[in-house]
């Protein structure tokens, strides 16, 4: 997402990957991205660093962890001197009244409508849909492809599936996972798991 925003108008100088399980580095290393090590190698950076000049140079970082409750646990290890950046690619569409929460990720085709508000570090995914005044808790999930309607409030470190539709108006618990394909169209208790169609 970095690279997309950085064709339209670059704005961002890309450090590297921490990473606690480099598993999958070479993937990164044949993009010519670099792990820079766990998350404690962030320490470093939370110290203000400054440029050759001798300038505060400024640093952020972004937990890019599809899980909510992993997201959430690894957010809560980073020092508290890294500003968290909000990520919005130039093929999303985002009204102009929404509010999206610092940490936050928005990829192309996702669509966050009029008076929505997303909390810290939320992350949607290609072609998820937020609708008008619906309200996302922090560290939430949208799936590829999944809807939520008109002023729905989901809880902190909630899992939407991939083609989920929560109806207008319902209100979804802390810690609830909704399956893929799933149709909410009651309130869902926090930490309940809601599959099929209707979901139970």
């Amino acid at each position: 997402m970095v690279e997309a925003i950085n064709a339209v108008a670059p704005r961002f100088s890309f450090l590297g990957f921490a990473a606690r399980d480099a598993s999958d580095a070479d993937a990164f290393v044949r993009r010519g991205l670099e792990i820079l090590g766990d998350e404690s190698v962030l320490v470093e950076f939370g110290a203000a660093p400054s440029t050759a000049s001798g300038a505060d140079a400024s640093v952020a970082f972004t937990v890019a962890i599809g899980d909510p409750a992993t997201r959430s646990s690894v957010a809560a290890s980073v020092p508290a001197g890294l500003a968290l950046v909000t990520l919005v690619h130039p093929a999303a569409a985002v009204d102009a009244t929404a509010d999206l929460g610092a940490g936050s990720m928005v990829p192309a085709g996702a669509v966050v409508s009029a008076q929505a508000r997303l909390g810290r570090q939320v992350h949607l995914n290609v072609n998820a849909v937020v609708g008008e005044r619906s309200v996302l808790g922090d560290f939430a999930t949208l799936s590829p492809g999944s809807i939520v309607g008109r002023d729905v409030t989901l809880g902190d470190r909630v899992l939407i599936g991939a083609g989920a539709v929560i109806a207008d108006g319902v209100v979804v618990g802390d810690e609830a996972v909704v399956g893929a394909g799933a149709v909410v169209e009651a309130d869902v208790s926090a930490g309940a798991t809601m599959k099929g169609r209707p979901a139970r």
